[in-house]
């Protein structure tokens, strides 16, 4: 799709290389989903390293109480999964337009 991508495997360092990157990242994929990883004190670390920076937020249920709690902190987009690399591509496009 023509983004450069950054991964992230902890908590820690999804947060880190907010600080680290800033400004250079546009969009970062969240997904709640994972265990450990504390999805909305990683939202808040990315939007305090980058208030500006656009978050889709991702899961396979989104009827859970934490996509609800996530979702109301004020992430911009929200994409169920399984997904394709065509709906990714278009929500992508929809949020950074």
């Amino acid at each position: 799709m023509g983004y450069r991508v950054v991964d992230a495997r902890t908590r820690e360092e999804t947060i880190s290389r907010g600080h680290r990157l800033g400004g250079e990242i546009d969009c970062a994929l969240l997904d709640i989903g994972l265990p450990r990883m504390g999805a909305l004190f990683v939202y808040r670390g990315l939007k305090e390293a980058h208030p500006r920076v656009t978050v889709l937020v991702s899961m396979v249920v989104p009827t859970l109480k934490v996509p609800r709690h996530i979702l109301a902190a004020g992430p911009p987009g929200f994409i169920q999964k399984p997904y394709t690399l065509k709906t990714i591509s278009e929500k992508l496009k929809e949020l950074l337009a």
